[in-house]
């Protein structure tokens, strides 16, 4: 199967303790977007549900489930689209 989309990664804002992350489908398509731990705990569910074909920008705010701040760290962005799964690396910086 062609890839259904293309997870473009995250950048550092000058925001602090933000990120964003851009994502590409060439159709419509259920997306399932989580931040992971590098110990692979599940910090925050960014996506979830269909989304249009396009570009996408979702910004995480830094913040866990409970909204508390993560903190300086490295994370992992963990990405599904139809049938297909990607994974970028974050650094939040506050």
């Amino acid at each position: 199967g062609n890839a259904r989309f293309t997870l473009i990664g995250g950048s550092q804002n000058p925001a602090r303790g933000q990120a964003t992350i851009r994502y590409s489908l060439a159709q419509a398509s259920p997306v399932d977007l989580r931040i992971y731990s590098t110990t692979g705990e599940l910090v925050r569910v960014l996506e979830s549900g269909v989304r249009t074909a396009g570009m996408h920008q979702v910004v995480w705010d830094g913040r866990n489930e409970l909204g508390q701040p993560v903190g300086r760290g490295t994370w992992f962005c963990r990405m599904s689209a139809g049938g297909y799964r990607s994974v970028c690396k974050l650094t939040t910086i506050d």
